[in-house]
């Protein structure tokens, strides 16, 4: 990943078998598998991110993928969600596959109902100019 972790030793999943094969041979260290089984110990990040992920993952597996989160990450630890964001839930068919769904909200929400979380930023970033929104933590 040239210089990309700065010394950091990073994990990931992925439910795609072709796209773990072309990690591994890039030397990224990522398991096959889903947000709501994670494969790793308790406490075992300092960092969880979830990157464009949420919005394809069924909404009954929200609370466990929360959870499986919460478990993997260290106390203090930082959580990021980079998805795609609507003020009030949404879903559509997924254009990519059929019987699909694609699903925005504020994903936040998913923990910032617990005390131990704290929302630190919350930055939206337009389509179409690529500006950035700073919204309220």
């Amino acid at each position: 990943m040239h210089g990309f972790n700065r010394g950091a030793k990073c994990s990931g999943i992925e439910p795609s078998a072709d796209a773990v094969s072309l990690a591994c041979k890039l030397g990224v260290d990522v398991q096959q598998g889903t947000a709501e089984t994670l494969p790793f110990e308790d406490g075992s990040f300092d960092m969880v991110l979830f990157g464009f992920c949420l919005y394809l993952c069924d909404r009954d597996d929200l609370f466990r993928i929360a959870c499986e989160a919460d478990r993997v990450l260290r106390a203090p630890g930082w959580l990021g969600i980079l998805d795609f964001y609507s003020a009030e839930p949404r879903s559509r068919s997924y254009a990519h596959k059929a019987g699909m769904f694609s699903h925005k909200m504020d994903y936040r929400r998913l923990f910032d109902w617990n005390p131990q979380f704290t929302c630190m930023s919350h930055q939206l970033m337009h389509h179409i100019d690529n500006s950035v929104t700073l919204q309220p933590a």
